[in-house]
């Protein structure tokens, strides 16, 4: 409806955001949906506000920083949504669409300081003592 309060409804659309989050501060989902609506409406700062206390909530959970990237990548702040890369990355959230977005526009880099895999090398034979 494009309209900051549709029709219907006894509040406007930042009136719902703004109930959801205060109800359920940790939910980083409502939070995400508030930021996305925030920055489609030109109020950039306050989406920031609203990933950062995402970001917080996320807290080890690799699937909502690699979605808080995903919408700091919309907002093209990429250094902030390459280090939600990394965060999902290390937590083990390995899907690649935010990496790829980030290396279409010249933003990505590899996490320097995560785990590598060990290299392969031979295993010598296991003796088992009876």
């Amino acid at each position: 409806m494009k309209s900051p309060q549709p029709r219907g409804t006894g509040y406007s659309v930042t009136c719902y955001f703004e109930r959801a989050v205060r109800f359920r501060p940790d939910d980083t989902i409502a939070r995400m949906l508030y930021a996305t609506f925030l920055s489609k409406n030109s109020r950039t700062p306050e989406a920031i506000r609203q990933l950062e206390l995402a970001t917080v909530e996320a807290a080890d959970n690799g699937f909502s920083h690699y979605n808080i990237g995903l919408i700091y990548f919309d907002l093209k702040k990429y250094d902030k949504a390459l280090i939600q890369a990394h965060k999902a990355i290390a937590l083990g959230f390995l899907q690649s669409a935010l990496r790829d977005e980030l290396k279409s526009v010249g933003q990505w880099r590899e996490p320097a300081d995560l785990p590598r895999p060990p290299a392969a090398t031979a295993s010598a034979p296991v003796t088992l003592k009876k």
